[in-house]
């Protein structure tokens, strides 16, 4: 099984050439069909389809940011960072261990234990797009949105900010890098995750043929108009 980078391309044809060496050369194959039996079974790995995802996402929502940081409404904004910026300077402030010299993560999680009410940390640490972590820290962002912002405005004067304080109470202070948060929390509740879980829990690489067909046309559908999508309705039912 490979990945689904281009770098793999070379492993790709070295697995085909193995195999057709390992296919009998006789009358009944002839080498036109010894070709079309080495590229059977040739697996990807389903997970880095959610990679892939994230970074084509990812590119999307900063074309889009730009597009509303440039309007009349926003122009006090300015539109050098993105979203993803955000989700990582969040989790290197409030992620305990995550940023040893700027980030408060232990004091942020003592915070949170006391609220009035008090809430579990939704982060971790974030590392680029692997695997399924740009959504569901853009939902765990989006979720801590304002304790976030009460933790800084409680703790930290103006003068007493570091520059990643400064950068995320900007940031959670802004309703583009907002939007986007949400954009990605919601696509984690109802793509990305539930087709991860499914991912790690099916027995058979096979088994995930159906699980894909039905995810691509629930993309192609929604590409055209989302409206469901936002309104929250069931896309499909895992079995």
């Amino acid at each position: 099984m490979t990945d689904r980078h281009i770098v793999n391309t070379c492993l790709k044809t070295s697995l085909e050439k193995i195999k057709l060496e390992c296919i009998p050369n006789s009358s009944d194959n002839s080498e036109e069909i010894r070709k079309k039996i080495s590229k059977l079974n040739g697996f990807k790995c389903n997970l880095h389809i959610l990679v892939n995802l994230a970074s084509q996402a990812e590119s999307g929502l900063k074309l889009w940011e730009q597009s509303v940081l440039e309007s009349e409404s926003f122009h006090q904004f300015t539109h050098n960072q993105n979203t993803s910026d955000f989700i990582r300077a969040s989790t290197k402030l409030c992620v305990p261990g995550a940023d040893e010299k700027s980030g408060y993560g232990q004091l942020f999680l003592t915070f949170l234990k006391q609220l009035e009410s008090p809430v579990d940390l939704k982060m971790s640490t974030f590392h680029g797009h692997r695997i399924n972590l740009l959504f569901s820290m853009g939902a765990a962002v989006f979720f801590h949105r304002e304790h976030i912002k009460e933790f800084i405005d409680s703790f930290f004067s103006i003068t007493e900010r570091n520059s990643l304080i400064t950068s995320v109470y900007y940031y959670v202070d802004n309703p583009v890098y907002l939007a986007g948060c949400r954009a990605f929390g919601i696509a984690d509740k109802i793509l990305t995750g539930p087709i991860w879980r499914i991912i790690e829990s099916t027995s058979h690489i096979l088994d995930l043929n159906k699980v894909w067909f039905d995810f691509k046309k629930i993309l192609e559908k929604y590409s055209v108009d989302a409206t469901e999508l936002v309104e929250g309705k069931v896309l499909y039912l895992f079995i």
